[in-house]
């Protein structure tokens, strides 16, 4: 493997060259981490583990219970209409939940029904390994606390997209979408290290001081704006395409397919609202 070429072995061996090869394979990184063996690191991956169940609610629903059944993970609840995704993850990688996932699930009055899960990355990878691109779980791009990560792939999926499909067109050089991408990515960083930092501060602290922060942030007018910081990190682009491939500053621009107009998505029509509770 090559930043241009693939050699497959699939009973014969077989070879796929091209000018632009992208890794989306997820958190093992199937070709940057033959580039870089290092890439993958275990100490920087989380597991989680779901299952699918007939529960209706409202909301998305996070819940920190250190003392009964996880020290170092959290629980959720995702209604997806008439079904809800309940599920548990550890920060240390633990992958032995099928036990603590059933505990919860009583605590609900609900039985699973099947599972599914994996490893997700909690902190970022370079999001290039020589001329190879990585993005989504591949370039570590999900986020640490709240192991999101579909949408931080389409935000950087989307802009990764725009770069190469302007440099097909031979209207700026590979060169300068490579480094646009850094850049790109490198804007995030802060907000990654904050949830990476909160990931492995949370665990350590007392139960009564995280008590005190969540009951704080649930206030609605607190709530409203960690929502808004929130979902506004891959709200609007970091940089405009043409502007950052230029040369130029760094500048808020709104993707159009999502935002339709809309300044911030910090309002009331904002489609379910995010809570983190706290179990006694």
């Amino acid at each position: 493997m090559s930043g241009s070429s693939i050699i497959v072995a699939v009973n014969a061996l077989l070879t796929f060259r091209g000018d632009i090869i992208v890794d989306a394979s997820g958190w093992r990184a199937a070709l940057g981490g033959q580039i870089r063996p290092d890439l993958v690191r275990r100490d920087r991956l989380n597991f989680g583990m779901e299952t699918t169940v007939a529960y209706r609610d409202q909301g998305l629903h996070f819940s920190y219970d250190p003392r009964g059944l996880l020290p170092m993970g959290i629980t959720w609840a995702f209604p997806i209409g008439e079904f809800s995704r309940i599920g548990i993850g550890s920060y240390r990688g633990d992958t032995r939940l099928g036990r603590r996932l059933d505990r919860f699930l009583v605590d609900l009055e609900l039985r699973r029904d099947g599972v599914h899960g994996g490893y997700f990355p909690h902190a970022l990878r370079d999001p290039l390994v020589g001329d190879l691109f990585l993005v989504g779980d591949a370039a570590g791009q999900c986020l640490g606390l709240t192991g999101e990560s579909i949408r931080p792939a389409l935000f950087f999926g989307t802009h990764l997209g725009r770069l190469l499909r302007r440099a097909l067109e031979g209207k700026i050089s590979l060169t300068a979408a490579r480094e646009a991408y850094r850049r790109l990515v490198a804007a995030r960083k802060p907000g990654y290290d904050l949830l990476c930092l909160a990931q492995r501060v949370l665990p350590r602290l007392p139960l009564s001081l995280v008590q005190g922060v969540m009951a704080l942030i649930n206030k609605p007018a607190v709530l409203r704006r960690v929502l808004a910081l929130y979902v506004r990190a891959f709200w609007l682009a970091v940089e405009d395409v043409r502007t950052a491939t230029q040369g130029g500053s760094l500048i808020p621009a709104p993707i159009a397919a999502m935002n339709q107009g809309e300044e911030s998505p910090a309002k009331d029509d904002v489609s379910a609202e995010e809570r983190l509770r706290v179990s006694h």
